[in-house]
């Protein structure tokens, strides 16, 4: 999300529209980043539910929003949040604003004092990278309190300390602004060739580097546009900045199927998909609310897939392993053949030669083989028939153990996919007991029985859907399903499997899933997948295989292209 100025300027309108004259009812603080309030708007002669103000001073991911999330507070309340309760708690919001071209949006409050006496404060929302804060100011601009509290050793520059002068965060040195255009026409004159947002993002303050790239492809049609055209032609850049600062057609913009980024307009010079909103508010909500689910379940599963990844790594040592064995034992028959050659040639070997030359009646060659001077004719012959012996039986275990190893391999690439696939807490309790089966992890010792996880469920033109998430998942949809239904599966690579309800499926029908269980596959980054569909009845379980682990006959394959299922298939 491009975190400028443009981006908080159109949040700030909104917000204000949302929020002037509204009650702060509750403050909370579930986190030492974030700020929860909760707003009852003015009712304008109708009744308005609350709403939630979150806002984050989170380095990472600076921001403020109306959300529908609510969260627990702490045991323990920090001080600044008491200190948020007793001075503005109960108090009115009076305008929301934002300060030209800065990420700053400020929230002015009156409020009363425990004398009864109204006081004016304003609510300084800094958003502005690892420096973001959350600073309280009365009305003599003076500070009260701060989410992070900073002194000159911290930040040389300024600092925000209880009672000390507010002040805006210091002016970036030698930059101009969007808005003087005299001063914008003087930089592009300077301009000599390369990329042009690059150029005036180290010249002009206010935008991100993506909003300014946006800007000059709109101005130019390039992001590397030729000088002379450059300095010809100025008001071009102008003018892209002018209906850049009046852009209002909210979006998220979607790759893989998923939020990826926040955009106050579709950027044309950022190719992709982009789902629009009624409001950029509800644009960051609907891209937190997903970032938030997805580094959520990323926590959860992370030490999953790291016990997974070294698993893997192991494995594939002994499998490397197995399979050198298999090379030093491949010429097992050399050595038979070699005793062969021996022994009918006793006659011409005496004990203490080095080497003996010989007829090769299966090549019709002359060979030299090697002997061992200290041992007899005979047991030289024996020697390589050992030899013979060990290598034949090494080969026939370093075959079992790399056959072992494959599937080994098999199976834990089938687990990275189950954990991906994860979407609640079931699904991680599912893959967390069949790591513990499969010895990966140790047992939990718990008797707590977890509540059973789902597989994910659609209807597609009518028809029922389900799609397994994990190897349990997938066992339990073949194994309950009817035979006639329509089985489906990823060709010859780790996925979901899929069953259609139904004893008869449209081609389309088929297609459309198809595209689905392609996305809950390993290919899902893929722009082709081929998917085998068959009925249930034709699907089996090799006796004593892993988990999810099936054979099929009687299929027919489809070509698809992964598809995340829309939120009108569940």
């Amino acid at each position: 999300m491009p975190f400028d100025s443009l981006t908080y300027a159109l949040a700030a309108k909104e917000l204000n529209n949302a929020l002037k004259n509204g009650r702060i009812e509750r403050v909370g603080m579930p986190n030492k980043d974030d700020v929860i309030f909760t707003v009852r708007p003015a009712s304008n002669g109708e009744k308005r539910a609350s709403v939630l103000l979150l806002v984050s001073a989170d380095p990472s991911r600076p921001r403020a929003y109306i959300t529908t999330e609510s969260a627990e507070n702490p045991l323990s309340a920090y001080a600044f949040l008491m200190h948020l309760r007793k001075r503005i708690g109960g108090g009115t919001i009076t305008d929301v604003t934002s300060v030209t071209r800065e990420r700053i949006i400020n929230v002015g409050v009156e409020a009363y004092d425990e004398l009864g006496y109204k006081k004016r404060y304003t609510l300084r929302i800094e958003l502005l990278g690892r420096f973001s804060n959350v600073i309280l100011t009365d009305e003599n601009d003076v500070i009260t309190d701060a989410l992070k509290r900073i002194s000159f050793d911290d930040f040389s520059a300024r600092a925000v300390l209880p009672g000390m002068k507010y002040t805006l965060p210091p002016a970036q040195d030698g930059k101009v602004s969007p808005d003087d255009t005299a001063s914008v026409i003087a930089l592009l004159s300077g301009f000599d060739g390369g990329k042009l947002s690059d150029y005036l993002m180290r010249g002009m303050y206010g935008f991100a580097p993506v909003t300014m790239r946006e800007i000059v492809y709109k101005a130019y049609g390039t992001t590397t546009p030729a000088p002379e055209l450059v300095r010809s032609s100025p008001e071009k850049l102008i003018r892209a900045i002018n209906d850049m600062n009046e852009a209002n057609a909210p979006c998220v913009k979607i790759a893989d199927g998923k939020p990826a980024d926040c955009f106050v307009a579709p950027f044309i010079s950022d190719d992709g998909e982009y789902e629009s909103y009624p409001s950029l508010n509800a644009a960051i909500a609907a891209y937190y609310s997903a970032k938030a689910e997805h580094t959520y379940m990323s926590g959860k599963t992370a030490h999953l897939t790291t016990i997974v990844k070294n698993a893997i790594k192991k494995n594939a040592k002994s499998l490397a392993l197995f399979r050198e064995r298999e090379l030093e034992s491949g010429d097992y028959e050399n050595d038979r053949i070699t005793g062969e050659l021996l022994t009918a040639n006793l006659y011409r070997i005496k004990q203490g030669m080095r080497e003996v030359e010989v007829d090769d009646y299966y090549t019709g060659k002359r060979v030299v083989i090697p002997l061992d001077e200290k041992l007899s004719p005979q047991k030289n012959a024996q020697k390589y028939y050992k030899t013979y012996s060990k290598k034949k039986t090494a080969l026939a275990k370093s075959r079992e153990q790399a056959q072992s190893a494959e599937e080994r391999s098999d199976y834990l690439d089938s687990l990275l996919i189950a954990i991906e696939n994860c979407e609640n807490e079931s699904d991680i309790a599912d893959v967390t007991a069949e790591m513990e089966s499969a010895g990966l992890i140790k047992r939990s010792g718990s008797k707590k029985k977890n509540k059973p996880s789902s597989p994910v469920k659609l209807t597609v033109d009518g028809l029922q859907v389900l799609i397994g998430k994990n190897n349990i998942q997938n066992e339990a949809l073949v194994r309950s399903s009817d035979g006639g239904w329509l089985w489906l599966h990823a060709q010859k690579i780790h996925g979901s499997h899929a069953v259609i309800k139904s004893t008869s499926v449209p081609q389309d029908t088929i297609n459309k899933v198809a595209a689905y269980v392609a996305h809950y596959s390993k290919a899902s980054m893929s722009a082709n997948v081929p998917i085998d569909y068959t009925l249930v009845k034709y699907v089996k379980k090799p006796t004593g295989a892993a988990p999810g682990k099936v054979i099929y006959t009687h299929q027919q394959t489809v070509n698809v292209t992964p598809q995340k299922p829309d939120e009108k298939n569940f």
